[in-house]
């Protein structure tokens, strides 16, 4: 499990408490996810480490990019002014390397 593996090093670098505001989660969910007894939704959970602390394989930049700047290209409104924005926005809309389409890879863990 490659995101737990993801999240023990940010609690690591920084804090429960710390990693855990930043995932949007409480410090508790964080301790029980690293001890393997979390009985919430433990998928919602993966998807904020890996959109969070994750990286992204980004075809079209042909270059890895945090998870969080991937999702900010996605999300991000339709450009009209460039028609090269537009072709790389419209190409991020269906993309497979996108945050929750399983193509993550951690920071420093490409293996």
């Amino acid at each position: 499990m490659r995101w737990l593996a993801i999240l023990r090093r940010e609690v690591e670098a920084d804090s429960q408490a710390g990693v855990a505001r930043r995932l949007g989660y409480s410090p508790a969910v964080i301790s029980q996810a690293l001890a393997g007894s979390y009985k919430g939704n433990l998928a919602k959970v993966e998807l904020a480490v890996l959109e969070t602390f994750g990286e992204v394989a980004c075809p079209w930049l042909d270059r890895e990019i945090g998870a969080g700047d991937c999702r900010a290209y996605r999300e991000r409104p339709i450009p009209t002014s460039s028609a090269e924005q537009l072709r790389f926005w419209s190409a991020c809309q269906s993309c497979t390397a996108r945050p929750g389409a399983h193509a993550h890879t951690s920071r420093g863990d490409l293996a």
